[in-house]
């Protein structure tokens, strides 16, 4: 009979911060890998095989080869809110419990969201591109001018823990808050955040900045496209922040190509979205933090273009205010 180990055996995928490494080598016989790099599938399997426990993250696909591979593992826990990475169905079959980590990440969401649509506003990564590039030589009244997020409408699609913790931000910039959902806040939850629920079409149409936060499930895939609907005063749209989330949405809820597209007939201003792909496949050669788009903004020559946000009597800010999210601000960026 085959001796029974004193700890439970469990591998974690991925280097994790040294206090949990060293929490979970007090309890359990741990095999890291602390690589730079995901196992590959066969290598995966292979540490996992003699394993009761696997930590996870959502670079590990566990499917249901991974489950037959391994019919010692009783717990998959994946180090992420999401868990579309794991064959829940598979590991239900066999018995494993799966686990994820929710709600441990809503408010910095929420902060890397506002992160977003703060320097989608103030052309924050075009102004930086625009000074380390040389093109800034001289202080001037109208360039690069960017919108004011105070006293705008904020439209936040899926109203759940993160798009509410984003109408809690907006509180404090004044913003009035519209928002979609399939199942309405209570009524207490509205006036404190001072939000409220509308359809989708009256949403995209009367807000200046669009929040999404809904899971990616099919009928939210590309929810934002090409035939959206769009605020027709000025013949300028909003600016789009995609962040579909829940079960590892990333950033499907916008059809890319048919945001670039709405962006190039000036029916979108800018969006932002944090990456849902590994560095440079954004840009090549670039690594960026975030994308961020004005396709709409830039002349032929691809120079930033003076007082173009001027115009709209929806747009009251003044030039002064708009200028301070010129290059000046742009050095303190990256």
């Amino acid at each position: 009979m085959p001796a029974i180990p004193s700890k439970p055996r469990v591998m974690i995928s991925r280097a994790l911060p040294e206090e949990v490494i060293a929490r979970a080598r007090s309890r359990a016989d741990v095999d890291l890998h602390a690589g730079d790099k995901p196992l590959s599938k066969t290598e995966l399997i292979a540490r996992v095989k003699d394993r009761e426990g696997l930590v996870c993250l959502i670079t590990d696909t566990i499917d249901s080869s991974v489950f037959e591979s391994c019919p010692g593992l009783k717990v998959v826990s994946n180090v992420a809110v999401g868990f579309n990475n794991i064959d829940v169905a598979a590991a239900t079959k066999r018995g494993v419990v799966v686990t994820n980590t929710p709600d441990v990440l809503t408010e910095t969401t929420a902060d890397f969201a506002w992160t977003l649509l703060m320097a989608t506003a103030r052309r924050l990564v075009e102004a930086d591109r625009y000074v380390r590039d040389g093109k800034f030589t001289q202080w001037e009244y109208m360039i690069l001018l960017g919108g004011d997020v105070h006293d705008k409408t904020l439209g936040i699609i899926g109203f759940g823990r993160i798009g509410r913790a984003m109408a809690r931000r907006a509180l404090g910039f004044n913003m009035r808050v519209l928002y979609q959902d399939a199942v309405a806040a209570d009524p207490a939850t509205e006036r404190e955040l001072r939000a409220t629920r509308t359809d989708t079409a009256t949403l995209l149409r009367d807000s200046d900045f669009v929040s999404i936060h809904t899971p990616l499930l099919p009928d939210t895939r590309h929810l934002i496209n090409a035939q959206s609907p769009h605020h027709e005063e000025d013949g300028l749209p909003r600016q789009c922040l995609p962040r579909s989330r829940g079960r590892r949405g990333g950033a499907g809820a916008g059809s890319e190509g048919r945001l670039d597209r709405g962006s190039r007939s000036r029916r979108l201003r800018g969006r932002a979205e944090g990456p849902s792909r590994p560095h440079g496949s954004f840009q090549r050669g670039a690594r960026p933090a975030y994308r961020q788009r004005f396709l709409g903004y830039a002349d032929q020559d691809g120079g930033p273009r003076r007082g173009q946000l001027s115009r709209g009597p929806r747009r009251t800010d003044s030039p002064h205010a708009r200028q301070s999210g010129g290059p000046g601000e742009a050095l303190g960026a990256g």
